[in-house]
């Protein structure tokens, strides 16, 4: 600066020299900050192809079921009810973070009719139940007994995430960024899911419950969102592959410096 150059506040132009050096610095300071925005959303990768419909509020009929997770068993389209054709939605209640146990508990087992949001992901679909749209639909036809496929004990590394965020809701949906979220959702009633990978490092999700095929929540807290290796039984049951583990069955491992620990 100028030794005559003196910069007085209120002043409404600064002096040249002043200035110019000012506007130089602020120029180098926004490159960099765009430089770095860049940097970070090109190292963050693409998010996951899923959707929600939020608010598209659709009718479901089916039989409400509350193992292993709360869902909704339907017919596949077309099919005939009677069949063994069946389609099952894991269900969690609309505009919150709890899950849908209490909205079909006293159906358990009988015919409904319900509304509610459709959330997909990968070939699994979920159902945001809208409070007070679950009734009875009469008699309606029996529930057909439903294919139950054991594959067997297995140990399997992955990630404990909660399954509404990371079938639809929201981005991003796994890891450390997502943990204080996935674990109020799955505190409350969420069904947990363990994301693990293949042999061909597609992405793979199980429904994880107990070892007696009944919900865990509050018991698997201290390792959501954490590397974990889960040791249980394996089976699918419709589309939907379960596996049944006790909590003490679900081992913490370290991160790996320099990854992600999220899958």
């Amino acid at each position: 600066m100028d030794r005559d150059e003196f910069y007085v506040g209120y002043h409404d132009d600064a002096p040249a020299g002043f200035a110019r050096r000012t506007r130089w610095v602020v120029g180098v300071v926004a490159a960099a900050a765009a430089c770095v925005a860049t940097a970070g959303a090109l190292l963050q990768g693409p998010f996951a192809a899923k959707t929600f419909e939020f608010g598209v509020e659709r009718e479901f009929v089916g039989w409400a079921r509350l193992e292993p997770v709360p869902r909704l068993v339907v017919a596949a389209p077309g099919g005939d009810p009677g069949a063994s054709t069946l389609l099952s939605f894991p269900l969690t209640r609309a505009g919150t973070k709890f899950g849908a146990r209490d909205l079909i508990g006293a159906h358990d087992g009988s015919f409904v009719r319900l509304r509610g949001w459709l959330l997909y992901r990968d070939g699994t679909a979920m159902i945001d139940v809208v409070p007070g749209t679950v009734h009875g639909a009469g008699a309606g036809p029996t529930l057909p007994e439903e294919p139950v496929v054991e594959l067997g004990d297995h140990t399997l590394v992955g990630q404990i995430v909660d399954s509404k965020c990371y079938f639809g809701v929201m981005n991003p949906d796994t890891g450390t960024v997502h943990r204080a979220c996935a674990v109020r959702c799955i505190s409350s009633g969420t069904p947990p899911v363990l994301v693990v990978r293949d042999g061909d490092g597609r992405e793979r999700h199980l429904l994880l419950v107990g070892r007696d095929g009944r919900s865990i929540h509050r018991e698997i807290l201290d390792v959501v969102a954490e590397p974990v290796e889960v040791t249980g039984a394996v089976s699918r049951i419709g589309a939907l592959t379960v596996l049944r583990a006790d909590p003490e069955d679900i081992r913490r491992l370290p991160r790996v410096a320099g990854r992600a620990p999220d899958r």
